[in-house]
């Protein structure tokens, strides 16, 4: 008998996606390619299972958060495996059916290269963890080595031909636009279970920066106001 999954259910399986990267995250040395566990990669392929069996995609049109989102950017491997990150992004569009804030590829100049997220402020005991560089993206884990639950990952990813994906908020999260120093930022924050993401398109280097952190809000705004952004002949 076929089931209608519910948009809480498809949520919780996002964050047992985040959980198992963060999980390989912090278990990775970072000096080689970082390879999808078995957990990630079970998770992903539940995900999608979930969806291809449902009949009905009405319930999951705000199903797609952010978190998902931040997902295909944060895990290195998508980068390299053009078809796995394919694949992941076509699952966004067939759930969330277009009706979502959307952000779409932009053409990359040759020869373009991923600059570093460099952040001049953090809150106290927020310390760089580790860092990662892939040949599309950089990502930057940062948290509390006293309190593994008060972390902030920032992320960029070069905006590639073909790639497009979609964010919107889902019934405990709540999107809102701020402005930083001319930067317009979609902020996707759920207070409940402190756990916000950001995004900004960065049109003139043709990135996407973002952002993932359990921190206030407030806090996270005043770390995306200390970011050094680079000129763009850097």
């Amino acid at each position: 008998m076929n089931r209608r999954w519910k948009t809480k259910e498809v949520r919780q399986a996002a964050e047992t996606v985040r959980d198992a990267w963060l999980e390989q995250a912090q278990a990775d040395g970072g000096e080689e390619p970082m390879i999808p566990s078995a957990a990630l990669d079970s998770s992903i392929r539940t995900m999608k299972s979930r969806v291809r069996k449902s009949r009905t995609r009405r319930g999951f049109r705000r199903a797609a958060t952010a978190a998902l989102a931040v997902l295909v950017i944060f895990v290195g491997w998508l980068s390299v495996d053009v078809k796995a990150r394919a694949a992941v992004l076509n699952w966004f569009r067939e759930i969330t059916g277009n009706k979502v804030v959307y952000y779409s590829n932009i053409e990359t100049r040759d020869g373009m290269q991923v600059y570093k997220i460099c952040p001049e402020w953090m809150p106290d005991g927020i310390v760089l963890q580790k860092e990662y560089w892939f040949p599309h993206s950089y990502t930057a884990v940062f948290s509390d080595p006293s309190d593994r639950s008060r972390y902030c990952i920032l992320g960029v990813d070069i905006m590639q031909e073909g790639i497009s994906f979609e964010l919107t908020a889902g019934d405990e999260r709540t999107h809102q636009e701020a402005e930083v120093r001319g930067y317009r930022i979609d902020c996707f924050l759920n207070e409940a279970k402190a756990d916000h993401d950001y995004v900004w398109v960065d049109e003139a280097r043709q990135c996407f920066v973002v952002m993932n952190s359990s921190l206030p809000h407030e806090l996270n705004m005043q770390i995306w106001e200390s970011i050094f952004v680079p000129d763009e002949k850097d």
